[in-house]
């Protein structure tokens, strides 16, 4: 996109059109890759609940866990924590093109016990790893 507006600001509007169009291509194949692998992100919301989740930045435990695809609960970041916490050092600390699994078989106690920790989470620390 910003090779396209330098090659318009510079009045060459055929090359721009022409790295536009590759552009557009090349999310469109990005967008079929998304779809074949099962991953989701914050612009790619399929009626499924996906098993996974490709971090976007600005995202959080709690606005992931809080989508209408993932659980529709903010209060279930627990258990995206818990089963990624091989790459989650801080809940608090998350970073994008990072692939969560998202727990679909979980059992109504885990679902209450998440919910009861993040309710009960005192302020957050960014040393607090738990």
């Amino acid at each position: 996109m910003e090779q396209a507006h330098a090659l318009l600001d510079a009045g060459e509007a055929e090359r721009a059109t022409n790295r536009l169009d590759n552009a557009l291509a090349d999310c469109l194949r990005a967008e079929e890759l998304l779809q074949r692998t099962g991953v989701v992100t914050a612009s790619h919301a399929p009626a499924v609940q996906p098993e996974r989740y490709a971090v976007q930045r600005g995202d959080t435990l709690w606005g992931i866990s809080g989508r209408e695809q993932i659980y529709h609960n903010p209060f279930m970041w627990p258990l995206i924590y818990k089963a990624n916490s091989q790459q989650i050092r801080d809940p608090d600390l998350i970073f994008p093109r990072q692939i969560f699994v998202i727990p679909r078989n979980y059992a109504p106690e885990e679902a209450t016990a998440a919910i009861q920790r993040a309710k009960q989470r005192a302020a957050w620390s960014l040393r607090d790893g738990r």
